[in-house]
């Protein structure tokens, strides 16, 4: 399909790092890439390329240098520059950070099963998930802003604040609690809703939050956990052979 008259959303998580690797939790500490995850990026950004063809990609990152550092091979194949912006960081995470899931729950084993149960508990003593996803939520707000019609946001940050701004993205902030985690370049897709469906989303939407979506736009989640090799075919792009959409 050709580009439509709006603009798309694509949410990127940073490639791997050694302590996704470990299992450690990383929150807001600053950790580097693995030279697979450097991989994962330059293939990430090939992917992305091919997925958005045809539209004008703005590309915005975290400032934490495994997302910058993605975001840079994703600009390299996509012809832009990435501009920083410290509220898609990942969730701050306090005494938890740099912990094994053992070690926290030797720590603080209510507060981390509590969080694992989707409950909205801050994090080791420091943000939760509401207010993690909250600043995520108003990047990508003001960045689709000021886009064009058929343009293509790309954001890359981290899984459990993508998670969380995404539910709150889309008016539905119960939607963390079932979403799987977010795999390393996985991504999430947003879409705007065709006009039959908004009626059926306003009934839906979180009362607190009476637009349900980005830009004065009403949004549909077209995809979740999308590796990048399969987003050409999910935004109906010709694409090389790739893996089943997680």
């Amino acid at each position: 399909m050709s580009p439509g008259p709006g603009p798309l959303v694509v949410l990127v998580r940073h490639g791997e790092t050694a302590w996704n690797v470990e299992g450690r939790f990383q929150g807001q500490h600053d950790t580097d890439l693995t030279p697979h995850g450097r991989e994962q990026a330059v293939a990430a950004g090939q992917a992305l390329a091919r997925g958005v063809a045809g539209r004008r990609p703005v590309l915005v990152s975290s400032d934490l240098r495994r997302a910058r550092d993605t975001a840079e091979a994703v600009g390299a194949a996509l012809g832009v520059q990435p501009v920083v912006d410290p509220r898609l960081r990942e969730i701050a995470a306090g005494r938890w950070q740099g912990l094994l899931h053992d070690e926290i729950l030797a720590l603080d084993a209510d507060g981390f099963e509590a969080w694992r149960s989707g409950d909205d508990v801050p994090l080791g003593g420091g943000e939760t998930p509401t207010q993690a996803g909250g600043r995520v939520r108003e990047s990508v707000q003001e960045h689709v802003g000021s886009l064009r019609p058929g343009d293509c946001l790309v954001a890359v940050g981290h899984g459990a604040s993508i998670r969380s701004g995404l539910a709150l993205l889309l008016g539905q902030p119960d939607l963390r609690r079932v979403l799987v985690p977010l795999g390393n370049t996985g991504t999430a897709v947003l879409a705007p809703m065709r006009p039959r469906d908004r009626a059926t989303a306003g009934r839906d939407a979180d009362p607190a939050d009476p637009a349900g979506g980005v830009g004065g736009l009403r949004w549909r989640l077209q995809g979740w956990n999308v590796p990048p090799s399969a987003l050409a075919d999910l935004l109906g792009r010709p694409s090389v052979p790739s893996g089943a959409i997680t």
